[in-house]
């Protein structure tokens, strides 16, 4: 979505929007000490994050509870995005396996892509 996103100094994110009308913000955050999930322990290390926006859907609180109790592997459910959107989580440094830039951009790739499926989950749509 060309003007949803934002470059703040402490987090940036970027909002994609699919062609079924679901959205998937995408996002880096400065550090984890915000994050609540049980039994974290803060490291103060950056992390990448996920928020879904499911509109137009008699059963949206359904869908985004399916969402929060159902993180993709490797993710922790947060604090819904302003208030509204199911948020999901993970430290960003063992996203990032690769010598080089390009093969860093890759891996990072492949880590938020299980955004789709995580969609997925809660709409019971194909990813």
């Amino acid at each position: 979505m060309g003007n949803s996103w934002s470059d703040r100094g402490d987090w940036f994110w970027q909002d994609f929007e699919f062609s079924t009308g679901e959205r998937l913000v995408v996002g880096l955050y400065y550090r984890d000490e915000h994050e609540n999930a049980p039994g974290f322990v803060a490291s103060r290390m950056p992390l990448v994050w996920m928020a879904a926006k499911i509109d137009g859907r008699e059963n949206q609180a359904d869908v985004y509870k399916t969402l929060e109790s159902h993180p993709p592997d490797g993710w922790q459910t947060g604090r819904r995005w302003y208030g509204e959107r199911p948020n999901v989580w993970r430290p960003l440094a063992p996203v990032l396996t690769g010598a080089t830039f390009d093969e860093q951009r890759e891996a990072f790739a492949r880590a938020v892509s299980v955004g789709r499926t995580w969609i997925a989950t809660g709409t019971g749509a194909d990813p």
